[in-house]
């Protein structure tokens, strides 16, 4: 074989290899997880339909956490991890948590619609926590002070959320999953209402390193969150919409609530879409 020979297969197989290290070294989408139960699949469907706007076709991770199948017909790609019902919310959790073969995770229920995500932004975050052994981040906004903050971007950065100031809340967060499988492996069976307890919030505040989200550039949304508000501010990476309180959906959004136009229509076109076709009665 010539020199000339040796050198075009040397180089064909070192471009081989390095798009095959590219390939093995890219960074793998964070696996978006949707709590749900059958009872909420008239919610969980306006969830499917608004992730495959955003997720259809890509290669997004997305999980079911849900007691019986979901069979509606839909352009999106997910896995379902079915749980057992007649066990207590904390240890459906942690069930499913354990059958997510990845390191880091989003942990959501079926009422957060999810209207925008920055997957450049997230994957930012899960490094950030990464290089300071953050367990978890609050993908909300509006309720921590914005002091000693940890930067991720020009516009975004965290901030450690201490005691007493609800380090756990149903609300999305990202996690470390070995993190979440601790949390929810302590807790002794609890319901949905009962998660956010002062146990829960005592052994996080002790026990592991939660952050919360400041950013320059923050968006109101709507819905409930903690501290029972109805307008809460999102980071623009990931934006979501409240939509249930105590079996129905919460009430229209009204000028006043100073809500992000795109959000505020958001709403609009799911109730008169959807809200006909549900027994859930819209708050007055």
């Amino acid at each position: 074989m010539t020199l000339m020979k040796k050198r075009k297969r040397n180089t064909k197989r070192n471009k081989t290899r390095k798009g095959k290290r590219k390939q093995r070294g890219g960074a793998q989408p964070i696996p978006i997880c949707i709590y749900s139960h059958s009872s909420s699949f008239d919610v969980l469907q306006i969830q499917i339909d608004y992730l495959a706007k955003l997720f259809g076709g890509t290669d997004q991770l997305i999980y079911l956490f849900i007691d019986k199948p979901y069979d509606k017909e839909t352009n999106l790609k997910f896995t379902t991890i079915q749980y057992d019902e007649t066990i207590p919310y904390t240890k459906r959790l942690l069930y499913c948590v354990e059958q997510v073969n990845q390191p880091y995770i989003i942990i959501s229920h079926e009422g957060d619609i999810i209207l925008k995500y920055d997957a450049a932004t997230i994957q930012n975050l899960v490094g950030t926590m990464i290089a300071n052994q953050v367990d978890s981040v609050d993908l909300l906004s509006h309720r921590v002070e914005c002091k000693d903050t940890i930067q991720v971007s020009d516009t975004l950065s965290i901030v450690r959320i201490g005691k007493n100031r609800y380090s756990y809340s149903v609300q999305p967060r990202l996690w470390k999953t070995d993190s979440a499988k601790n949390l929810y492996s302590f807790l002794p069976g609890k319901d949905y209402k009962m998660s956010e307890d002062e146990h829960v919030q005592s052994y996080l505040s002790e026990n592991q390193k939660t952050y919360g989200i400041c950013c320059t550039n923050p968006i109101m949304s709507f819905g409930i969150c903690i501290l029972h508000e109805m307008s809460f501010y999102v980071s623009p990476a990931y934006v979501f919409l409240h939509l249930t309180r105590s079996g129905k959906f919460v009430r229209r959004i009204k000028e006043s609530d100073k809500v992000e136009p795109f959000i505020a229509q958001a709403q609009k076109d799911i109730y008169d879409k959807y809200a006909e076709s549900s027994s859930r009665e819209i708050e007055k």
